[in-house]
């Protein structure tokens, strides 16, 4: 340890009385002190009865207190954390058979955060880096067969890595293989780049954030590390879990192209399984959008996305021809059969004016999407294939296919479009004459010329 010539003094606060006030000032030896010039101080008090010291101690520079100044049990921990800038003040709690409390409150220090596992990825063999850090640490060493433990506790504020995060651990020991309980919080970052804070989480909340919030979503992380006896089912002791909350993300998904904005909600993960509970956002034309669902480490997944309230504009119609059924909606509502029935008479347009003589009937194909539902599934293991499942739902529409140029109005169609097939079904399907048709269709799109 350090030995420093002091000079002070020792008096009670009450005549009589048996608790003493005491001051002690730095005489000589190496500098303490930041301020040039300036001698540390200790100043507090000594009660005779309980034998308790209660102290504090005026700023520190850090770079003078090597590990081997630090008590033996705490050494090998504090020259891990490599702490360097200001102690502000220091305070001391000691007594006959009590542990032993040394709390250091920082302002603008550098240290490895003291979590003493995580993820290779972020760290390699060294603990996370923190930089232009306030807080307190709090280290206590219990007296040799004491029922009180020695340990670590710390509520830091400051840069983790390259986020600004707020970091509280609870350290049941001072060894490194000391069980111990962190929390993280870093607020409202942006997902232009991958922070390396997002390391710590398993693969699958990385690969989720991607999938189902973009790379400019708005991001408020909560990480939970604990680290307890290793188990047969946890060869580590190490769980993670913990909740992203997502704002202003913007997505297209993966064979349904579908602009959606301002994604908001949140994914929460617990090991390797990760919930997504309800990302809602809206579609360029003012389109609902719900996103739900589950996956995990093992690559099972299943995930509903659900969109309502959709016109069949442009960007659905971008979102549909870039769908594995490329073509299938303008096949079954075949605007090139309707003009063919329009100039033979059988059919005009609701805009046509009403002329003398026998009228063709009205008719239109298509009709407002009511509802737009993508099924994203994967059982896991070997086979990563995702199956993809889409549905859409019109409350009414005109039915008009390229094969069979009939036309039909249709209530409640569904047309669910899977990778090798279409399937149409409906509530009810009527003739232009009022007739009710009985229908229910398969469509297999044309193989390509390459296979």
């Amino acid at each position: 340890l350090l030995e420093v010539p002091v000079r002070g003094w020792l008096a009670p606060r009450q005549a009589g009385g048996e608790v003493y006030a005491l001051s002690v000032i730095q005489v000589g030896g190496p500098l303490l002190s930041p301020n040039p010039g300036e001698r540390v101080t200790l100043t507090g008090k000594w009660d005779l009865r309980s034998g308790l010291v209660e102290a504090s101690v005026s700023a520190l520079d850090l770079s003078a207190w090597s590990s081997d100044r630090v008590p033996t049990a705490a050494r090998e921990l504090w020259e891990r954390m490599r702490m360097r800038g200001l102690i502000e003040r220091t305070e001391l709690r000691a007594g006959a058979g009590q542990p032993l409390e040394v709390t250091l409150r920082v302002s603008d220090v550098s240290l490895r955060a003291p979590l003493l596992a995580g993820r290779p990825e972020l760290t390699g063999g060294r603990m996370p880096l923190m930089e232009r850090v306030s807080g307190v640490l709090r280290f206590v060493q219990a007296p040799e067969g004491s029922a009180a433990g020695s340990g670590l506790e710390a509520n830091l504020s400051g840069a983790l890595e390259d986020l600004q995060a707020n970091v509280n651990v609870t350290i049941a020991g001072l060894t490194p293989d000391a069980p111990y309980v962190a929390e993280i919080r870093a607020p409202a970052f942006r997902r232009e780049r991958e922070p390396r804070l997002l390391w710590l989480v398993p693969d699958v909340v990385r690969s989720s954030l991607e999938e189902f919030g973009g790379p400019t979503a708005l991001v408020d992380a909560q990480i939970r590390i604990e680290r307890d006896t290793p188990t047969p089912e946890r060869p580590s002791g190490v769980n993670i879990s913990g909740s992203l909350r997502i704002a202003e993300g913007r997505v297209a998904y993966e064979d349904f192209p579908y602009p959606v904005l301002d994604l908001a909600g949140a994914v929460a993960f617990e090991g390797d399984a990760v919930t997504i509970r309800g990302l809602r956002g809206r579609g360029p034309s003012g389109a609902s959008v719900l996103v739900e669902g589950s996956l995990n480490e093992r690559s099972a997944l299943e995930a509903r996305v659900t969109l309502t309230n959709m016109p069949y504009d442009e960007h659905l119609r971008a979102a549909v021809e870039g769908s594995p059924a490329s073509g299938v909606l303008d096949a079954i509502f075949s605007r090139g059969r309707l003009e063919q029935l329009r100039q033979l008479g059988v059919l005009r347009s609701k805009q046509t004016e009403d002329l003398a003589g026998p009228q063709p009937m009205d008719f239109d194909v298509g009709g407002a999407i009511s509802k737009v539902e993508v099924r994203l599934e994967r059982g896991g293991g070997l086979d990563d294939r995702i199956s993809r499942t889409i549905e859409l739902t019109l409350d009414r529409a005109g039915l008009l296919a390229d094969a069979f140029a009939y036309p039909l109005n249709a209530e409640r169609l569904k047309v669910r479009l899977e990778r090798d097939e279409v399937t149409l079904s409906g509530e009810r399907f009527t003739s232009l004459s009022g007739a009710e048709v009985g229908l229910s269709a398969v469509l297999r799109p044309a193989a390509s010329e390459d296979g």
